[in-house]
């Protein structure tokens, strides 16, 4: 696993420090914050002086390793032990180890692959895996000096924002289909990997009803389908239909527009933990406690499985129902093979060891699997006099051994009450019979699990696609405790299975998220909202922050499909104002297109700089405002000015009513022209791509260009009233030359649903007679191309104005997606430029079960601009402000 950069690290705490502590130092959130920062300090003082030759004899250690394994595998051909050098500070050294622990890895791969029986390179293997846990539990032992200068400040926030109160009142309502209030609403601080929300609903016949809310974070640690929350919520309704003491699911959010990640809401059960996660190690718990656990558990794994039938078919492989224990296990661990293979992960010879010892121990069991809990233990229970009352948190649930259940909890169990009782009152409450040599291979099987969600949030911080502090524990602490754990479990196993010598790591693992999630009683996380004192969710309100998709230049993105490839995804350098080339035709354009469709407003906004014009640069600028107060347009060919290149990249228009500029990577259009003014600020929520073709005609047109659908935020203006701008955008950048007498026409469709669809379909007609159709849709970040791209456009009475039309994407999965687009009630915006009329549409675009927004764009020079067009049925083509803009 790749060590997190110091500058990394300092800029998490210090993002922690101006946004979390400083506010509020009395708050949960806050408190819990700081238990954070103090070991990631600490981290960062070892770093200026006793991890330097820490890193170096870790170095010094894996190159012998790693000689060691290439002599085993290609005998004298491996040849002498490579040089190396071990001089440099902390980065650099971290880089070294870095690029070693590939190399590992990679060997180890090797290995596993030629001679998984053999003893000498399974003992290599393990060997790996020590190597990579021996810096983590060095790190612990050794001793920082005093840091004395004091850490700067960061401006840096991309922090993803919270479900808002008003947000999830819409959504009620609407899910509900009748009025209601949302009179309290609570985040809670503690959780890794989710979100939990509490709210109190008043309906309007005056009953009270009380929900958890539960939802994605919007940069996941595991995107695995069974930890997804869709999943989760068909699986809750089976259980909870079972009368089983799990959460009711009611309404499903799945990949909803307007929020960063799919939720859905369960009846709140009454009761508390018997202690947070930290206070179930530190106090007594009784037996008549994990007693009561003993028997919930024996009624979850007696639960028939004829229950889940219907779950299987629908998340499952074909022939999944008819799994036995050993084969369900071997179909799970393909499927998590697969799954490193399609999400990108940090590098570890340690998860490659444990998969390579999980694939060669699965047990020899022929039972019928059971549902497991995977997180079955004290600080997910609920108890009220003295009775369990709900058991919660789902997300690990999977079907497999009942051992796997017990070994988890085992360790817990052992610290408080005898083990042997424990697992005799679970089998005299009607549980399985258990096998306890399968103890250590069911234990293993859950730390690969949860040692793939920390990879992937180290990871998420590294690339930029998270900036929550909470995830530097997984280097700090969760990593090194389950690498231990793992490799405990995986040693020659004691007579009878037994795993007691885990009991230590998970103390220390489940002390740190307790202090890590500031994980206070959900009750009194409740209460303190109740009373004022709990601040966590803000006092500015809601405000749009999409995922970032910025990452370094070996970044790719994924495309699906056949012939599936990958894109490069680029960062703020393209979107930019870029360096002319030598063309007379050169350009460089910005554009949004936009729609707030609960206020009704929206906008297309284009600027284009064309600097190398004889007579001197120029700039065009398309700008419209659609909004019920009426349209406005301005469109113009001006003398580019110097003021134009504003500063970090940004366009101006020439005459100072809009510009563009790019910041953090978002991109943000102020307008300011009169009665009409705004500030629009546009995210992406797709990958920073460029997915056109780079030949033929449509080359000459579009050489460079970047579609990428987003959300936008911010308020508009229109003769004196004022909208708080709330809505869906699809962006465009591109530069090169641009020759507008290539085209007879073209249509260009780009729109999106929020991060379940966005969709971008062309088609040219260019003068050579050529025609070609193109175009691709974005589903959760992941791109597939369409084979067959089929545009029909519906055109007024005057020919040339589009009312909407349709889409029809055949893609290379084989899918086929149809997309309707619905003009909204005002006319259409009408550019004409370089003797080419372009006819731009706004329009809700459904696709199945999606609704969002589109413009449907269409143009018609088969004249070859011999004039310009005067009258349109529903299209405006004149400047100026117009009232009555609704069609006709």
């Amino acid at each position: 696993m790749k060590i997190n950069q110091t500058s990394q690290t300092l800029s998490l705490v210090l993002h922690a420090l101006e946004t979390t502590v400083a506010p509020d130092l009395t708050n949960p959130t806050a408190l819990g914050a700081l238990e954070l920062i103090k070991p990631a300090l600490n981290d960062l003082l070892k770093r200026q002086g006793p991890s330097v030759p820490l890193l170096r004899k870790c170095i010094e250690e894996g190159e012998a390793l790693y000689h060691e394994i290439q002599k085993h595998l290609d005998g004298a051909a491996a040849g002498p032990k490579r040089p190396y050098s071990t001089v440099g500070n902390f980065d650099t050294l971290a880089t070294q180890y870095d690029e070693l622990t590939e190399k590992i890895d990679a060997l180890c791969n090797r290995l596993t692959a030629i001679e998984s029986n053999n003893p000498s390179a399974l003992a290599l293997i393990r060997r790996a895996a020590e190597w990579e846990l021996s810096y983590y539990t060095t790190l612990q032992q050794i001793h920082a000096r005093p840091f004395g200068d004091e850490p700067g400040t960061s401006s840096d926030d991309s922090a993803a924002p919270p479900l808002t109160k008003e947000f999830f009142e819409n959504f009620l309502i609407k899910a509900r289909g009748h009025a209601l209030e949302v009179t309290k609403f609570t985040a809670n601080p503690g959780s890794f990997g989710k979100q939990t929300y509490f709210a109190t609903v008043k309906h309007a016949d005056g009953f009270i009803e009380d929900l958890v809310i539960r939802k994605c974070d919007p940069a996941p640690i595991m995107l695995h389908s069974s930890f997804l929350l869709d999943q989760e919520f068909d699986l809750l309704k089976a259980v909870s239909a079972t009368g089983y003491p799990a959460p009711k699911p009611l309404d499903l959010a799945l990949n909803l527009p307007g929020v960063d990640g799919t939720f859905f809401t369960m009846s709140k059960i009454s009761g508390k933990l018997p202690g947070s996660f930290l206070e179930g190690h530190q106090a007594k718990i009784g037996e008549d406690i994990w007693l009561q656990l003993a028997e919930r558990l024996a009624q979850l794994h007696s639960i028939p499985m004829s229950n889940f039938e219907e779950l299987i078919k629908k998340y499952d492989e074909e022939g999944a129902i008819d799994d036995t224990v050993q084969s369900r296990y071997h179909r799970n661990l393909r499927g998590w093979r697969d799954y490193v293979t399609r999400i990108e992960h940090l590098p570890s010879p340690f998860i490659t060891y444990l998969f390579s010892w999980l694939e060669r121990n699965v047990p020899e069991d022929g039972r019928k699997p059971v549902l497991t809990h995977g997180d079955f233990n004290i600080h997910n229970v609920l108890f009220e006099d003295g009775k369990l009352t709900g058991v919660l948190d789902w997300e690990c649930s999977d079907f497999g051994a009942p051992e796997q259940d017990l070994a988890y909890i085992q360790p817990h169990v052992s610290r408080h009450m005898e083990w042997q009782k424990f697992v005799d009152h679970y089998k005299a409450s009607g549980g399985q019979e258990i096998d306890m040599r399968f103890m250590p291979f069911t234990l293993a099987y859950s730390v690969l699990r949860t040692m793939l969600g920390g990879v992937r949030a180290t990871r998420n911080l590294q690339v930029g696609h998270n900036r929550d502090l909470r995830y530097i524990m997984v280097e700090l602490g969760f990593a090194p405790a389950f690498m231990q754990m793992g490799l405990a479990c995986t040693s020659a196993q004691k007579e009878g299975g037994a795993i007691d010598e885990t009991s230590k790591q998970e103390t220390k693992v489940e002390e740190m998220a307790a202090k890590g999630n500031g994980n206070v009683d959900l009750e009194a996380t409740l209460d303190a909202d109740v009373n004022g004192t709990n601040k966590a969710n803000g006092a500015n309100g809601h405000r749009y922050v999409a995922d970032r998709y910025r990452a370094p230049a070996d970044m790719r993105a994924k495309v699906s499909g056949a012939g599936v490839k990958t894109l490069q995804i680029y960062g703020d350098e393209v979107n930019v104002r870029q360096k002319p080339g030598p063309q007379a035709n050169w350009q460089n354009s910005v554009v949004l297109v936009w729609w707030d469709d609960k206020n009704a407003v929206g906008g297309f906004h284009r600027i284009g700089h064309e600097p190398n014009l004889e007579g001197g640069g120029m700039v065009v600028l398309w700008d419209y405002v659609l909004s019920p107060k009426g349209m406005y347009k301005r469109m113009h060919h001006i003398p580019l000015r110097d003021a134009d290149l504003l500063p970090n990249g940004g366009f101006g228009s020439g005459d100072d009513t809009c510009k563009c500029e790019i910041s953090n990577g978002e991109h943000i259009w102020t307008i300011d022209d009169g009665d009409v003014s705004g500030r629009i600020t546009c995210a992406d929520t797709g990958p920073n791509v460029d997915c056109y073709p780079k030949k033929g005609q449509i080359n000459d047109f579009t050489s460079h260009h970047f579609d990428i659908p987003g959300i936008v935020y911010g308020w508009l203006k229109v003769k004196g009233e004022e909208y708080k701008v709330d809505g869906l955008g699809v962006r465009d950048a591109g530069w090169g030359p641009r020759n507008w007498g290539t085209v007879y026409s073209h249509r260009w469709i780009a729109g999106t649903c929020g991060k379940s669809l966005s969709i971008i379909a062309v088609s040219w007609h260019g003068i050579d007679e050529s025609i070609a159709a193109f175009g691709w849709v974005v589903r959760n970040g992941v791109i597939t191309y369409a084979k067959k791209v089929k545009i029909l456009a519906y055109v007024e009475e005057d020919a040339s104005t589009n009312h909407g039309g349709n889409v029809t994407f055949t893609l290379t999965t084989g899918e086929v997606l149809v997309v309707e687009c619905t003009p909204v009630p005002v006319k259409a915006m009408v550019s004409y430029h370089q003797n080419v009329c372009v006819v731009d549409r706004m329009c809700t675009m459904t696709c199945g079960g999606l609704r969002g927004m589109c413009n449907f764009e269409t143009s018609a020079n088969i004249q070859m601009g011999s004039r310009r067009p005067t009258k349109f049925s529903n299209g405006i083509i004149d400047n100026g402000f117009f009232e009555d803009a609704r069609p006709v």
